[in-house]
């Protein structure tokens, strides 16, 4: 199953379980919810960007909201270029 960008830019604090290591899709692909695993290390980076907070979203833009699916893509992109991974949609990422 994979993660689309838009749900990785949409994505709540408060649909974190930090303790469980899961993170809850709501109105996803479909308009379906459901539930990801989230790997020990990627909860550990999760933790860290969020710094204890409770509200909003995960990724916030300067504006009011979320940042873009396209910005999803260009932060993935940078990054995926530093360790040379040629591979960078989110859901392929996560199952590596």
């Amino acid at each position: 199953m994979q993660t689309s960008r838009l749900e990785v830019a949409s994505l709540r604090i408060k649909h974190i379980d930090r303790v469980r290591g899961f993170l809850y899709v709501v109105n996803g692909n479909g308009g379906k919810h459901r539930t990801a695993i989230v790997t020990r290390p990627v909860m550990e980076a999760l933790q860290t960007h969020i710094q204890g907070g409770a509200e909003g979203y995960v990724f916030e833009s300067r504006a009011q909201g979320h940042i873009s699916a396209r910005q999803i893509q260009r932060l993935l992109d940078e990054a995926a270029e530093k360790v040379a991974l040629q591979e960078t949609r989110p859901g392929r990422i996560r199952d590596r």
